[in-house]
């Protein structure tokens, strides 16, 4: 076997047939089962391998940014905060990326604790009167002027046209 064929091997970009396996096996004096091994033989070679995965995703890059090269040159420091911030980047694509389910479970948990606590809000309350006060309220209902025109809901968020009064009163 050629120093090349090997080298693609190592690095993952060949998959060696079982015969070169068992061949490998004998001539380094181990079980081939350690060579099918999917635990890394000690820390930093778990992190190399880490590394390696997480700068080949799609999402890494799609960022534009250049891989390190992971060598003996690498300090022990600078893998383990490489591998540190790919982990903490798939936390914020894995929370950004909520799916419908988790948004129907979240509001269902906010429904729940709307409903335990009666619909009272401390926090809120107390953020809305100091805005009140601010302001220069004083007491009564707060309602619009009747000068106040309100725009059409079409020009309004989805979201904020249950708000609005409609044409028919509701």
């Amino acid at each position: 076997m050629s120093a090349s064929a090997l080298s693609l091997i190592e690095n993952g970009k060949r998959e060696a047939k079982l015969s070169v396996l068992n061949a490998l096996a004998t001539v380094l004096g181990v079980g081939l089962a350690d060579l099918l091994t999917v635990t890394a033989p000690s820390r930093p070679a778990a992190l190399e391998i880490e590394l390696e995965k997480a700068q080949r995703q799609d999402a890494f890059q799609a960022l534009g940014i250049p891989t390190v090269r992971i060598g003996r040159k690498l300090p022990p420091e600078a893998l383990e905060a490489l591998v540190g911030m790919h982990r903490a980047l798939a936390a914020v694509r894995a929370e950004r990326s909520v799916t419908p389910e988790e948004a129907r479970r979240a509001n269902a948990r906010l429904r729940q604790r709307m409903r335990d606590q009666d619909n009272y809000f401390g926090d809120v309350e107390q953020a809305a009167g100091d805005l009140l006060r601010a302001t220069g309220y004083v007491a009564g209902p707060v309602t619009r002027p009747r000068s106040t025109k309100w725009p059409p809901t079409s020009a309004s968020p989805w979201s904020t046209r249950a708000t609005c009064p409609s044409r028919r009163g509701r």
